[in-house]
């Protein structure tokens, strides 16, 4: 029989936390069982109180990462196999919002003078969105190639479509020199910088949240204001 008594035991979240920093640093065929002891200064057999296998460590370190309630699970936690976890994962995937400001520019452009305000809604809600998630983005990326079912549904249900869509928004929208996806791309990549790996760069500690988040507002604004193409001669 499963336990279902606490009494004694650390709270599941940081179990889930102490997984989430192994998985996250090593992926997921170098992280062991004892690794979790190690983190939390418990005995190597300690976690097997909590959970029954790593692969239901994993589990409650995704949920944990997505912000998933896991009180109410009970221990230690099993699941049959990595495919249970994806389930989960393709389940908070597709609750997330569909890009509204974006798909807006899309279905129904701004006029040109409103653009600033087009590109300010577009880069924000990419911000607040890989701010909101960014640790659950880090462990899909790092675990990828341990899990490819899991990278397929991140980065085939999620990624894929938004990149192309903005690369559309952006190319209808830019009227300069460079190359338009390039640069659609590179506002992308640091949006991503400011909203998540500034949160572990030593070197940008001192960068605010609100300083962050406003960069990030003006980076698609400062890359549509290219120098305009030139006449023909």
């Amino acid at each position: 029989m499963r336990r279902s008594s606490r009494l004694g035991l650390r709270p599941l979240s940081e179990i889930a936390e102490a997984g989430l920093h192994c998985f996250t640093q090593r992926g997921f065929r170098l992280t062991q069982m004892s690794d979790i002891g190690a983190e939390l200064g418990m005995s190597p057999s300690a976690a097997y109180r909590y959970v029954e296998s790593k692969e239901a460590l994993f589990h409650i370190a995704a949920l944990h990462a997505a912000g998933t309630p896991l009180g109410g699970l009970p221990l230690p936690v099993a699941v049959s196999d990595l495919a249970e976890t994806v389930l989960s994962i393709e389940a908070i995937v597709h609750s997330w919002p569909r890009w509204p400001a974006l798909r807006a520019a899309l279905d129904h452009p701004s006029p040109v003078y409103s653009l600033e305000h087009e590109a300010e809604g577009i880069a924000t809600e990419l911000y607040d969105f890989l701010a909101a998630t960014w640790r659950l983005i880090v462990l899909f990326d790092r675990t990828a190639n341990d899990i490819p079912s899991l990278k397929t549904a991140f980065t085939q249900q999620y990624r894929a479509p938004y990149l192309a869509d903005i690369v559309t928004w952006f190319g209808r929208r830019y009227d300069g020199d460079g190359p338009a996806e390039a640069l659609a791309r590179s506002g992308i990549e640091a949006i991503s910088w400011l909203a998540m790996r500034r949160r572990t760069d030593p070197a940008a500690a001192s960068i605010t949240e609100e300083e962050a988040r406003r960069a990030a507002a003006r980076c698609l604004i400062a890359l549509l204001q290219a120098p305009q193409r030139r006449p023909a001669m």
